[in-house]
């Protein structure tokens, strides 16, 4: 009887799969997901079915007595939703129904996927063989390396040439076998080392002499060539078995290709612009032959490549126009070719009518984007006028065309107008700052309310340009926000009453005005275009932030800047700040709550800050009231935006405190982690949804410990790293106990930080009493893992085990190190490839039995 519900069967393609994969190796059909799970119920509904008419068809053949006692044929192992006995019974004993029994589809299984069984905390076994393989196929390869350094000079020249060519074609042959007999572990390590050895030929032809005649960037090339071409090749030719393409092959292939691309490069000398031109075209050719030949690891990283030598050509050209820029270099002498042809190279797939439309969008972007700089760089050395008015040009330009581009094309002009927009408005905020440069001369508070902060004489033609740079930079925002929906018509106004304010507010600096009245002008600025943002229309549809809020946020960045120059005027506007960041936090809504959430610890913290300056408290403990008052609005109500608010405040608080004197007060700063670290943990223990919070709160207080180590002059890193990776443990094991968490999540950062810095001290210094015991510690975590199945312990202990014997192994003096490595290497090797093979004999020989009927 046919199966539909089966669970090692692709519903696609109807090839063998393993048990809960997640994807089908052969149509890479996707097995998870709600659509997975529906279809698997409705092939469970259907093989009861198929089950229904069968027993039904046994029963009027051969009708007994008693027909709901009798057995009824099912797919094995698989539940149904009701008895089939029950509509068999009233088949044989009466007519059948009009319709068939009604099932509910929805208590029929899930398709057995990984994430619908139970989350397991062991090793898989499919994960041994590759751990085994992968550290077998690195000591083969690090044996080799060293046999080429250490023993070459002592062999003669046909029998270096049969080594490398035997261990070549080996390494090829075995990762044909690998392949045909479906062990993709083995095969991938393999592959690797097929890679790694051709390396090693081509080195030993260089050392022989065959290649004399190239140069050693030459020498790159090819090996970078040699690495491109045949990994992708073996990796295709791995994809043509039952196996997928070999992914460790095309990141080596890579690897070459981004080799071979840089040696071309450094090659090109003088003809650089044309040879990166050339590249960018080949890259996207391999890129487009990956994605054809199925290599998609490959075509992904050679389309990254081509994006990384496209920036190059980029950069090239704009040194070329930077470098003189005007206009008979630019275009009559056509010195910024190489601009142009990035230009088209990246517009290149916008002319694709068959690409999809968001890729052909994003391309002519960035084509017209390259083009607009090509254009306006004559003028970047210019005077200030020429400059303003290209900007004042770019941007109304941008305007018309996005009224006239339809839907998402309108994204092309998005970047032209934000760049030349976001330059207009800093040249109006430095303008409107020239007043400030006696401030930025004497200092933070080192002026009086009443001096005078003028910027001397001003041309005539800026109280027109300020204005109208103004105004163009609010355009080129409403030209970015167009495609996504706004500012509609009614944002026009927002648009002008932000244009206005922000002109009122940057003119107090281009006249001799005393320091209080241009503050004064520019917190009615502020106070205005807040006011007026709350009534204003969201830039965006459902994002609750207006044109007018935004360029109060503005406006207030440059009013905080001027009132830092006396300490009066910086806690008046300190105080009004905090006013509004409390009252936005408390009573405000929505965005305006999450901005006065960010804004409240900031601001509080400043003028506390402030107060205590006022009243003469000393510097170095003026940051525990603000870190205190962090704490505390983060424990009353716990959201993301007071956190973040609060971080950024103790962030800057308490640098400046523990710097204050000639160093760095080692005392003061182990209060302020413990303070901070005691007040995490608060509100970790105070709310049930920061729990996660005590991990912070740990890394603060071991930090503090850290601090308090280095002051007493203890030098032994594992005093540091060793009881918080021994808590860390102990943590992860109550965890892998009490839940069924992995031990990926519950012992990486444990193991991590009592491995890793002992393993770089034994790397620096070798033969030292902490490398034994380092080894120890590995061998303990091999067994353990080994014995409990756990992955973590197991590649911890293999991975640094590994790198502490190959370090080891320099100083060692017995035995040629290269025989011990390799023999260990192909001890490993042997042990993961039969590994690998009784694992697949097993899972055949299963679904054998499962198959039985």
């Amino acid at each position: 009887m046919i199966r539909y519900a089966d669970p090692e069967v692709c519903p696609c393609c109807r090839q063998a799969i393993t048990y809960a994969a997640t994807q089908c190796r052969h149509c890479d059909a996707t097995l998870t997901g709600p659509d997975a799970e529906a279809l698997f119920r409705t092939l469970t509904h259907a093989d009861s079915l198929v089950a229904r008419l069968a027993a039904a068809a046994v029963a009027v053949a051969q009708p007994v007595a008693h027909p709901a006692a009798q057995p009824v044929a099912q797919p094995v192992g698989q539940p149904v939703a009701q008895p089939v006995a029950a509509g068999v019974a009233a088949s044989a004993t009466g007519p059948a129904p009009a319709t068939a029994p009604r099932i509910d589809v929805t208590a029929l299984p899930a398709y057995p996927t990984s994430a619908s069984r139970e989350r397991s905390t062991g090793l898989g076994a499919a994960s041994v063989p590759r751990i085994l393989l992968g550290l077998g196929a690195t000591c083969l390869l690090a044996a080799a390396i060293v046999f080429l350094v250490v023993a070459w000079g002592d062999l003669g020249f046909g029998t270096r040439t049969v080594i490398l060519l035997a261990l070549t074609s080996g390494a090829g042959a075995a990762t044909g076998w690998m392949a045909r007999r479906g062990l993709p572990a083995g095969a991938e390590s393999f592959g690797l080392l097929l890679l790694g050895f051709l390396v090693l030929d081509l080195l030993g032809a260089l050392s022989a002499g065959w290649l004399d005649a190239v140069s050693s960037t030459g020498f790159v090339a090819l090996v970078g060539s040699v690495l491109g071409v045949v990994g992708s090749a073996t990796a295709a030719a791995v994809g043509r078995t039952s196996l997928r393409p070999l992914v460790g092959a095309q990141l080596v292939a890579i690897a070459g290709t981004a080799l071979a691309a840089a040696a071309v490069t450094d090659l090109a000398g003088t003809a650089e612009a044309l040879a990166l031109t050339i590249l960018v075209l080949a890259l996207a050719a391999v890129a487009a032959l990956s994605h054809a030949a199925g290599l998609r690891v490959a075509a992904a990283g050679a389309t990254l490549l081509c994006g990384i030598w496209w920036l190059l050509l980029v950069a090239l050209g704009l040194g070329r126009v930077l470098d003189d820029p005007s206009f008979a270099d630019v275009w009559l002498r056509i010195e910024g070719w190489p601009l142009l042809a990035a230009a088209g190279l990246a517009a290149a797939p916008a002319l694709v009518r068959a690409a999809p439309e968001a890729l052909r969008v994003s391309a002519a972007s960035i084509g017209v984007a390259v083009l607009v700089v090509l254009t306006v760089a004559p003028v970047v050395d210019e005077s200030t006028v020429p400059v303003v008015l290209t900007g004042l040009a770019v941007v109304a330009g941008a305007g018309v065309a996005s009224y006239l581009l339809p839907g998402r094309w309108q994204w092309v002009l998005v970047a032209p107008a934000l760049a030349a927009g976001t330059g207009l408005g800093l040249w109006v905020l430095a303008e409107g700052g020239r007043g400030l440069e006696t401030l930025l001369e004497l200092g933070v508070w080192t002026l009086g309310a009443g001096d005078r902060v003028g910027g001397g004489p001003t041309p005539a033609t800026w109280l027109v340009l300020l204005p109208a740079a103004a105004a163009a930079a609010v355009a080129a925002l409403a030209v970015s926000l167009r495609p996504a929906g706004g500012p509609g018509r009614r944002g026009l106004t927002d648009l002008a009453v932000v244009a206005v304010g922000g002109t009122v507010a940057v003119l107090p600096g281009l006249y001799d005005v005393p320091l209080g009245s241009a503050l004064a002008v520019q917190v009615a600025v502020v106070v205005a275009l807040a006011t007026a943002g709350l009534r204003a229309t969201p830039v965006l549809h459902g994002v609750p932030v207006t044109l007018p809020a935004a360029g109060a946020a503005a406006v207030s960045v440059l009013a905080a800047v001027t009132a830092v120059g006396n300490d009066v005027t910086t806690a008046a506007l300190l105080t009004l700040l905090t006013a509004a960041a409390g009252w936005a936090s408390f009573r405000g809504r929505d965005g305006v709550r999450v901005v006065g959430d960010v804004a409240l610890a900031p601001v509080a913290g400043a003028l506390v800050w402030t107060l205590l300056h006022l009243a003469g408290g000393d510097l170095v403990w003026r940051a525990v009231p603000v870190v205190v008052l962090a704490g505390l609005l983060a424990i009353v109500r716990p959201t993301f935006a007071r956190e973040l608010g609060g971080t950024l405040a103790v962030l800057v608080a308490v640098p400046v405190s523990v710097l204050s004197g000639t160093g760095v007060d080692q005392t003061w700063l182990a209060v302020y982690l413990t303070l901070a670290g005691a007040l995490v943990m608060v509100s970790a223990l105070r709310n049930p949804d920061r729990t996660e919070l005590g991990w912070t709160g740990l890394g603060l207080l071991t930090l503090a410990q850290w601090v308090r180590l280095e002051q007493l002059g203890v030098g032994t890193v594992e005093a540091y790293t060793l009881p918080l990776a021994l808590v860390l443990i102990g943590v992860g094991l109550v965890r892998m106990r009490d839940t069924a968490v992995s031990s990926r999540r519950a012992l990486s950062a444990g193991l991590g930080l009592a491995l890793g810095p002992s393993l770089l001290l034994v790397l620096v210094e070798p033969v030292t009493i902490r490398a034994f015991w380092l080894g120890l510690a590995c061998l303990v975590l091999v067994v353990a893992g080994v014995l409990l199945r756990w992955a973590t312990p197991l590649v911890a202990g293999a991975a640094v085990g590994l790198v502490l014997v190959l370090r080891e192994a320099q100083y060692a003096s017995v035995a040629p190190q290269w025989v011990l490595i390799g023999l260990v290497g192909t001890v490993l090797t042997v042990v993961g490839v039969t590994w690998e093979q009784r694992l697949a004999d097993l899972r055949k020989a299963a679904a054998y039995v499962r198959r039985l009927r």
